[in-house]
């Protein structure tokens, strides 16, 4: 019994040393990351969410797909549009820097609010002070 009780924390502390920091264990938050969706921090590939807002307008909702479209992604969707802030779906078919790209394509200055594996929140700059800052 001793011995079995001796087994016990290592057989936990190893068990939560493995989950720690590999892509596969989840983002950080306590979402597992989507099979076939891969992270190394600043490179997005496979599914995907992006988060933005507030948007003014509709034509700033459409501009915003169109740059997205610009970066290579596919089955782009706007999953909700709710009080401004529009949540976008993708697939990368090639490990992508997304913020880099989307500061090089994008008309909307925005700010970095979150990242993970599968998912990006971004906060429109609505005066302009911060142009892509994280």
């Amino acid at each position: 019994m001793a011995r079995i009780l001796q087994q016990i924390p290592q057989g936990i502390g190893s068990q939560q040393r493995r989950g720690r920091g590999t892509a596969q264990s989840g983002n950080g938050n306590g979402h597992a990351v989507e099979p076939g969706t891969s992270w190394t921090p600043g490179l997005y590939e496979g599914k995907v969410r992006l988060e933005i807002g507030p948007l003014g307008d509709f034509a700033q909702l459409v501009g915003f797909e169109d740059a997205v479209g610009k970066l290579g992604a596919t089955d782009i969707s706007v999953e909700r549009f709710s009080e401004g802030r529009a949540t976008f779906s993708m697939r990368l078919d090639r490990p992508v820097d997304l913020l880099r790209e989307l500061e090089a394509v994008s008309f909307i200055d925005f700010k970095v609010r979150h990242t993970a594996p599968d998912n990006l929140i971004l906060d429109v700059d609505e005066d302009g002070s911060g142009r892509h800052a994280a």
